[in-house]
């Protein structure tokens, strides 16, 4: 009853079952690969670990990168500046010693061994000048009122501590001498020598001082001591009016007693006597050249020729030029010769001045006659 099976019905039905999976394709790839690749997933998740932990490393090296840039940088411009500032203390040096190669002939203002700027300088920009308060007229420049920082005033060894002391701090006024632009080049050389030689003559209260001076540049300025009440002539003659004026009501404080004309005297004659002691003759003692500071107290001034004779020498001898013949002893007149001596000649014509409160010596008298009236013995009326 049953049918016999066809062969190839059979084996068609068989090849049908077999041909039926291929058709899936994860028995595929289960009969190929049969477990799946597990490493992929860890792979992935250690490559993103990684990723996340490498930016701290560069991080830091870049900072330590920027970090010795800048060191390096700070050190290059201290160098650099170091460098700088050697290079112009260098120019500077040298510009001092140019200055000084150029003004060797004329001063002796520098140590030259050292190149040190001598103490008597003073920095132009401390200095101020009034124009408008002329003091006087000198052979080589003008006289005007002037100020000075007193901290700046040089420290000078052959001052008095206690009257340096009281310059520097009382910031007082000075006189400041100034030479002519136009002047010709023996009048700079003449001025020069008159800054060097007071600062050779020293401090005395009886002389105008030498407190500072500039000399490095023009124009040239010689800083004295300033005496307010001016030179003694006309110091005198404006009393001896007002005395004449006020004779019936004498006022002591404007009044010139005997005793007075008594200590003009003695403190010129103590300067003089200062002067010789370090062998300097003035040449020029008249009471125009005496100051009267803030005290009525006189001071010799004007060193203009004033020369040093030295302390064994015994008189200097002149070249001729403007000299003071009505208070020049005959033998300066006659030689030029100028000693101690002709010193005491000069007071003693001063004496004359103070007796008569600014009175003209030899009045009357020719300048061209006065050796000869003189030789043959005649003398001043008093």
């Amino acid at each position: 009853s049953t049918s016999p099976k066809d062969p190839m019905t059979t084996q068609s039905s068989t090849r049908s079952t077999t041909l039926l999976p291929p058709e899936d394709d994860s028995v595929i790839s289960s009969s190929i690969d049969p477990e799946p690749p597990r490493s992929v997933i860890p792979t992935t998740t250690n490559s993103v670990t990684s990723e996340n932990k490498r930016p701290g490393l560069p991080l830091l090296v870049i900072i330590l990168i920027v970090i010795a840039i800048i060191t390096v940088l700070v050190g290059c411009f201290v160098i650099f500046c170091c460098i700088r500032r050697k290079k112009m203390s260098k120019e500077k040096d040298k510009t001092v010693r140019n200055s000084i190669d150029k003004s060797k002939r004329k001063s002796r203002y520098y140590d030259h061994t050292h190149y040190k700027i001598d103490e008597w300088e003073i920095d132009r920009m401390f200095i101020g000048i009034d124009y408008s308060k002329k003091l006087g007229e000198g052979a080589f420049g003008s006289v005007y009122l002037g100020y000075i920082l007193a901290n700046n005033i040089p420290k000078i060894a052959g001052k008095s501590v206690v009257e340096l002391a009281a310059i520097r701090d009382s910031n007082q006024t000075v006189a400041v001498k100034i030479l002519h632009e136009t002047s010709a080049k023996s009048a700079e050389i003449a001025f020069r020598d008159e800054i060097d030689l007071m600062k050779q003559i020293g401090y005395h209260e009886r002389t105008v001082n030498l407190l500072g001076c500039v000399t490095h540049n023009e124009p040239i300025l010689l800083i004295s001591e300033h005496c307010s009440n001016g030179d003694l002539l006309a110091f005198m003659r404006e009393r001896r009016a007002y005395m004449l004026l006020h004779i019936d009501n004498p006022d002591d404080e404007r009044f010139i007693t005997m005793k007075k004309q008594l200590m003009f005297a003695l403190q010129v004659a103590s300067g003089l006597e200062y002067l010789s002691s370090r062998g300097f003759v003035h040449r020029d003692i008249a009471a125009r050249n005496i100051m009267v500071d803030h005290l009525e107290s006189c001071k010799i001034g004007d060193f203009g020729l004033c020369r040093l004779i030295g302390e064994d020498a015994e008189y200097y001898r002149s070249q001729g030029g403007k000299l003071p013949l009505k208070w020049m002893s005959p033998e300066a007149i006659d030689h030029f010769e100028f000693s101690t001596a002709s010193e005491v000649w000069s007071f003693g014509v001063l004496l004359f001045e103070i007796c008569t409160l600014g009175g003209s010596p030899y009045a009357g008298w020719m300048a061209a006659e006065l050796i000869t009236r003189l030789k043959r013995g005649e003398r001043m009326q008093c």
